[in-house]
C-alpha cells in the first residue's frame, strides 16, 4: 500500500493501513485534532456520487473520500458470532438499510452488491446500527433495477433471522410476522421502492402475498 503508518495523506496521519483492493486503498487515520477517521483513496466516480448519502460520510477531497470511523463489525461477522439475530434487532437494522437505500434510489443510484459483508454494524450505543458500505459497487438504476436491491434486503432479512443465506425460499401459507411477509413480497419484486418497503415494514398497509 502507498501509505505506511505514520505517513500523511494531506493533513490525515495514517494510523493503520486497512485494505487494498484493485486501485482502492483504505486507511485508518487521525485528523489534526486527533479524531479517528477512515480515508479511502482510489474511490470510483460512483462512490464519490454516493458517499455524501451515507451516514458515515465526512468529506470528499476529490482524490479520496473521508468516512467516520465506527466501532463495530460486519453483519457477516456478527451472524457468524451470534448465529442469528432476534426479531426486533433484525427489523430495526432492516429499517436503517432501507432508509439508506432509499436515499441512493432517490438520486438514481443502486448499490448493486448489498450483502452481509457490505453492511457494517455499529456497536457501543443503546442499540446496534446498520451502515451500508462497499459503495464502489454503486451503479445507476438504469443499469441495476431497484427491485434487485430490495431483493438483496430480503436475502439479508432471511440471513438475520435464520443464520444462513437463503437457497430456495418457500412461501408458507397462513399469517406471517410482518418482517417475514415483507421479505417474501420483496422476493416477489412486490415493492416499487425502498420507501414503499420501509413504510410497509413500519405497519402502513397490509402485506398481501401471491400464493405459489
Amino acid at each position: 500500500m502507498k501509505y505506511e503508518k505514520g505517513l500523511y495523506i494531506d493533513t490525515y496521519r495514517v494510523s493503520l493501513p486497512l485494505k487494498e483492493k484493485g486501485a482502492t486503498e483504505t486507511y485508518r487515520v487521525r485528523d489534526a485534532s486527533g479524531l479517528l477517521l477512515v480515508v479511502k483513496t482510489g474511490a470510483t466516480e460512483a462512490e464519490h456520487a454516493a458517499a455524501p448519502l451515507s451516514p458515515l460520510f465526512e468529506a470528499d477531497r476529490g482524490e479520496y473520500v473521508v468516512y467516520r470511523h465506527i466501532n463495530g463489525e460486519t453483519l457477516e461477522t456478527r451472524l457468524a458470532r451470534l448465529s442469528s439475530l432476534d426479531y426486533d434487532e433484525a427489523q430495526s437494522l432492516t429499517c436503517e438499510l432501507l432508509e439508506q437505500l432509499g436515499a441512493f434510489h432517490e438520486k438514481g443510484l443502486a448499490h448493486s452488491n448489498l450483502s452481509a459483508d457490505n453492511v457494517m454494524i455499529e456497536l457501543g450505543g443503546d442499540a446496534p446500527h446498520a451502515h451500508i458500505v462497499g459503495l464502489s459497487s454503486v451503479r445507476p438504476v438504469a443499469e441495476y433495477p431497484v427491485s434487485q436491491d430490495l431483493e438483496a434486503v430480503a436475502r439479508l432479512i432471511y440471513f438475520m433471522l435464520n443464520g444462513e443465506p437463503p437457497d430456495r425460499v418457500k412461501v408458507r401459507l397462513g399469517n406471517l410476522p410482518r418482517l417475514e411477509a415483507v421479505m417474501m413480497k420483496a422476493f416477489d419484486a412486490g415493492f416499487s421502492s425502498a420507501a414503499e418497503m420501509l413504510a410497509t415494514l413500519r405497519g402502513e398497509g397490509i402485506v398481501s402475498l401471491s400464493p405459489k
